[in-house]
């Protein structure tokens, strides 16, 4: 799934860069995407034995995949939200609120082991951090548009 998400935000990426036509759609790839992942997410962990034998390793391997690639989506549309309006910008915000609480508790979870909580804290610092950043970098870039 990894892979497959790594291929359609390249993809993605690249109609974009040949194509400029297809800027005015990053929103909604961008959105189709991370809430396939979401589903994808939701239906993988629901379809799981809960059994005693339930290996941990499994959960581990989806959370770690979901975390990553919902990361590389919001990163990709954080990056391009200047091109956005202002409705789709509180959705966007609104996505990444909703992915920093799944970070938090796939970190506060007790079977989880020690490198996957580091991995999720890691994640949902540096997710707020990154928001911040592209919002002061796209500041600084009007105002010496204004100049």
């Amino acid at each position: 799934m990894l892979i497959f998400t790594t291929l359609s935000v390249l993809l993605v990426y690249l109609c974009f860069k040949k194509f400029p036509v297809f800027t005015n759609k990053l929103a909604e790839y961008n959105s189709f995407i991370f809430i396939s992942l979401q589903g994808w997410f939701i239906h993988k962990l629901s379809n799981m034995p809960l059994s005693k034998n339930i290996s941990l390793d499994g959960i581990e391997n989806i959370l770690f995949d979901f975390a990553l690639a919902t990361v590389v989506c919001l990163g990709f549309m954080f990056s391009h939200i200047n091109k956005y309006s202002l409705d789709v910008k509180f959705i966007f915000f609104f996505m990444g609120a909703m992915q920093i609480g799944i970070l938090i508790t796939i970190s506060s979870l007790d079977f989880i082991s020690i490198q996957m909580k580091i991995w999720s804290n890691t994640l949902y610092v540096l997710l707020p951090a990154y928001v911040l950043y592209e919002i002061e970098k796209n500041r600084n870039i009007q105002q010496k548009e204004k100049k």
